[in-house]
């Protein structure tokens, strides 16, 4: 028991000889660097879901439009892609979007209904780039600050713009899925061949997070405009 009492005297003595202030933003902007190129990374893949995404709802367009175009679709009911098939490799979009499945039983031919999907997948993808994009300028200004703290806070304008993004993102998400999904019941009555189903779990989540990204936002603009102040007495 004594050695115990020695050792753990030992250890907070240690620990006191270490200046908090000065490890923690060097350890945040280390992991505020592999955030960026976490989030760098991200990037590429979520604009290239972007631009397969466009590629279908052009294709698709084009086809209702009357012009021959190489569509395709892979899969059963369980598992579709709907794109165009380029060698043994088909270049497309699933029917998964965020909460939200759409099934075309007509697939490929081209339909109003999956161009409609096509665009709003289209949107969807570029809103998720847009949260991942946000999500690195945060690291980004986190990382700014920890590398120079100069006993300034992180409460900065460029992260509270950057959480803003992500909120509005992540909220705008499930919003565009639920349009898609009640945009379709006119097309079944006309006669389009078209199963929507729903998990309320992944919009939910979405718009959650959102939520909580907005109300952080409004802190992080909160506590910039106070160091403002406080910059502005010293």
């Amino acid at each position: 028991m004594a050695y115990a009492t020695i050792f753990d005297r030992w250890h907070a003595a240690k620990r006191s000889e270490r200046p908090p202030s000065a490890a923690a933003p060097a350890t945040l902007a280390r992991y505020a660097r592999v955030g960026r190129g976490v989030g760098t990374v991200l990037l590429v893949v979520g604009w290239v879901g972007v631009a397969a995404a466009a590629l279908t709802a052009v294709l698709v367009s084009a086809g209702l439009a009357g012009l021959p175009v190489p569509l395709t679709s892979l899969g059963d009911d369980a598992a579709v892609t709907y794109g165009v098939s380029l060698g043994g490799l088909i270049v497309g979009i699933g029917p998964d979007m965020h909460g939200f499945r759409f099934l075309f039983h007509d697939a490929p031919s081209p339909t109003v209904g999956l161009a409609l999907f096509a665009l709003a997948q289209t949107v969807t993808a570029w809103l998720t780039v847009e949260a991942i994009g946000g999500a690195r300028d945060l690291c980004a200004s986190i990382g700014a600050w920890a590398a120079n703290p100069d006993g300034a806070t992180p409460f900065r304008s460029g992260a509270q713009a950057a959480l803003s993004r992500i909120g509005r993102s992540l909220v705008a998400i499930p919003i565009v899925g639920a349009v898609t999904a009640m945009a379709m019941l006119p097309l079944v009555a006309a006669g389009e061949s078209v199963a929507v189903s729903s998990d309320p779990a992944a919009p939910l989540m979405h718009l959650m997070a959102g939520a909580l990204a907005l109300l952080l936002s409004r802190v992080f603009g909160y506590g910039a405009s106070l160091q403002g102040e406080v910059d502005g007495l010293l």
